[in-house]
């Protein structure tokens, strides 16, 4: 039966399906069945993506399950869905049966093999605490999470176990009511007058309204820095030569001196103000009508911000004298060279509209080998070494501002493709929004 349907689907030309299985490759058939879909893809090419939520527990039979719709391109990524790697936040949502080892093994097996991975955590669960948090991040990074972390603001559904008021009071949960929003959505007006709303959890006993706003505005900085890969260069660098944790050096930004650091501070800035207008029941994400007049995640607003008013010479001024800081306060001031050539690399890999020509950089150090091998879940020390890096611009090229923001953040978002050599110019199907 299953078999028909999906032979259905692929002689209708359905472009998109959403598996309702909540533990897809659980049972040993699902591997057939992502098998007879796959075929279905080469022979018909339809359907074009076909979502799927996949098991937790069940390590092989997830893996062999999800390597088959990546390879066949169904599936653009696989969703690590931790929610958090706390474990009595877990235990305190019911969820600690499920093995963060096993989402360990996965990532790690996934990234080996080119399949691209994303992980879902929940902003402001029962239990956790700023610091969880941000460790978390922290860790899911060092594991080898380098494509996204999607952050999730925690919304309480009625018939819910959080619905329940006994149990929000226990946990000290204050929630608020906000308008349903879909990131790169428009900004639209119902018709009917009639608005979606969600209860947002904004604070919790572990979780005070102050460590709510630092929590979100971190997850930003984060997204800002490593996912959409301003800095994604840089951080990995110093992760490997200075040991470093990304925390650590997240933080540093989150407290950047307003008068030595201006341009870094506003951003900063910027994300807690936005972080207060939530948790006071405003919008969860950016509306830009210079920007394709859409709901943009604020990480990404700052970063079409920093490049449309040509604040990147600055950025990047202001990020070496912050990290050299740091690099001076461990007293390792050797490294201050290395970091010096992999921010170079970063700015000469950060996708830009307007640009025809390729590019020549020459370093003193292995940079960008050292980058390649780490993103594909690989070890390699940075060494001095010369080299010289060809950056292919003209392969890509925008014309306009807006088109840019459209095929590069927008449709780059899932797999962060801000940095030339990586290629996403199909929207993605938005199956875990």
């Amino acid at each position: 039966r299953i078999y028909s349907e999906l032979d259905w689907f692929s002689e209708k030309k359905i472009e998109f399906i959403f598996n309702c299985d909540a533990n897809f490759g659980i049972l040993p058939r699902d591997i057939e069945i992502a098998r007879h879909a796959a075929k279905n893809k080469e022979n018909f090419n339809y359907p074009k993506a076909l979502s799927v939520q996949n098991t937790k527990n069940a390590t092989e039979r997830a893996y062999l399950t999800q390597k088959i719709l990546a390879d066949s391109g169904l599936n653009k990524g696989v969703t690590l869905s931790m929610q958090s790697i706390f474990e009595p936040a877990l235990k305190n949502i019911k969820r600690e049966n499920i093995s963060l080892k096993t989402y360990e093994v996965l990532q790690q097996r996934f990234t080996h093999d080119g399949v691209t991975t994303y992980s879902d955590l929940i902003l402001g669960l029962p239990g956790e605490t700023y610091d969880s948090f941000s460790d978390g991040v922290s860790s899911l990074i060092s594991n080898g999470q380098h494509n996204r972390i999607q952050f999730n603001n925690l919304s309480v559904l009625p018939n819910a176990e959080m619905g329940n008021l006994d149990y929000q009071r226990h946990y000290g949960m204050e929630l608020v009511e906000s308008e349903i929003l879909n990131t790169h959505g428009v900004h639209e007006t119902s018709v009917d007058e009639i608005i979606e709303v969600q209860k947002l959890v904004i604070a919790t006993n572990s979780m005070p309204r102050s460590s709510w706003v630092r929590s979100r505005a971190f997850s930003w900085m984060v997204s800002l820095l490593h996912f959409d890969k301003l800095l994604q260069v840089p951080l990995i660098i110093l992760h490997k030569s200075a040991s470093f944790s990304f925390r650590k050096m997240i933080e540093v930004f989150m407290e950047a001196d307003a008068h030595q650091f201006p341009l870094i501070a506003e951003i900063n800035d910027h994300f807690f103000k936005r972080a207060t207008e939530i948790q006071n029941g405003g919008p969860e994400y950016y509306y830009s009508k210079d920007w394709l007049g859409i709901w943009w995640p604020d990480d990404e607003y700052q970063l079409i911000r920093l490049s449309a008013e040509k604040h990147l010479i600055q950025f990047y001024a202001e990020s070496q004298s912050l990290l050299e800081g740091l690099l001076n306060e461990s007293n390792i001031l050797n490294l201050s060279p290395l970091l010096t050539d992999s921010i170079k690399v970063n700015l000469s890999l950060l996708k830009q509209p307007r640009f025809y020509d390729d590019l020549e950089i020459n370093c003193d150090h292995n940079i960008l080998e050292v980058y390649a091998k780490t993103i594909k879940g690989d070890s390699l020390l940075p060494r001095k070494i010369k080299s010289t890096y060809h950056v292919n611009r003209s392969a890509q090229t925008w014309d306009d501002w807006p088109s840019w923001c459209r095929q590069v953040i927008w449709y780059g978002n899932k797999k962060g493709d801000y940095l030339y050599g990586s290629n996403s110019y199909e929207k993605e199907y938005a199956g875990h929004y």
